[in-house]
């Protein structure tokens, strides 16, 4: 329990493990900045916090009915292993760092209010959790990360991610994929993850489709090529690819057209 004088006052609320099922009151901590939340029943709403900078719903099994994610200084949003049945994305004007690891049931993520989102990672996980359909983000060009493996997205325009050096799209559904950012030849695998909880990836960082180049989009039948910034370097560089797919300065001419009508169609494209 906490005093009524004091609620005012806490900076970190953790509600882990207590059993917490009716959030009534939950706006007066009007000075948190850190909220460790376990599961919940209900509907949780992160507005109504106006100076949470930190989010953290740890490993777990099935949790809360709807979680409202929406907040001016939310900063770091994590949930790991969480199955919420509805999530509500909204204005994230703050957000450095996305983070939910399977069960984020959303089919679209907005980011376009989000010119400081430098990680994003949302693994669907396995078939059954595939949800993500369409992603927008911020033409700002802070993205640094990009993890949206076992996911339903089918177009990805990345070319104005300019600081763009990890790209892991694994078991996905694409058919188009520009990533030509001019930041290539800097694809890195990445090791560590600035979350200021025990997340413990080190090594294991990423979840899906491991890459030392930093690029992983094997397992995406319907992608046949992919913008690039050279296609000689990343043929030479980027093996995590299918067989049918290539790198190409601009796909849409790369095969001629199909178009049996069209005055340059080419028969074998």
């Amino acid at each position: 329990s906490v005093r009524t004088c004091l609620i005012n006052q806490m900076t970190y609320l953790t509600h882990a493990g207590r059993g917490i099922v009716d959030w009534t009151g939950i706006e007066d901590f009007t000075s948190v900045k850190h909220f460790d939340c376990g599961n919940f029943i209900g509907t949780l709403d992160l507005s109504v916090l106006p100076q949470l900078e930190e989010f953290f719903m740890g490993a777990c099994c099935y949790t809360g009915d709807t979680l409202i994610i929406k907040s001016q200084t939310l900063r770091q949003f994590s949930i790991d292993e969480m199955y919420i049945n509805k999530i509500i994305q909204d204005s994230l004007p703050s957000i450095e760092v996305f983070y939910a690891s399977y069960g984020i049931n959303i089919d679209t993520l907005d980011f376009r209010s989000s010119p400081n989102l430098e990680y994003l990672v949302v693994p669907g996980g396995s078939a059954s959790m595939h949800s993500l359909k369409d992603l927008k983000l911020s033409n700002s060009g802070s993205l640094k990360v990009l993890e949206i493996s076992y996911q339903l997205i089918e177009s990805l325009d990345l070319s104005d991610q300019v600081n763009l050096v990890y790209l892991s799209c694994f078991n996905s559904n694409l058919n188009y994929l520009n990533i030509a950012n001019g930041n290539n030849t800097n694809f890195t695998h990445i090791t560590t993850f600035p979350v200021t909880n025990d997340l413990a990836w080190g090594a294991g960082w990423p979840i899906f489709g491991y890459s030392p180049s930093g690029f992983n989009i094997g397992s995406n039948p319907n992608l046949y090529c992919i913008d690039v910034d050279d296609p000689v370097w990343s043929t030479a560089n980027w093996t995590n690819i299918d067989s049918w797919a290539s790198f190409s300065n601009n796909c849409a001419t790369a095969f001629g057209c199909t178009d049996s009508l069209a005055c340059n169609y080419d028969s074998i494209a």
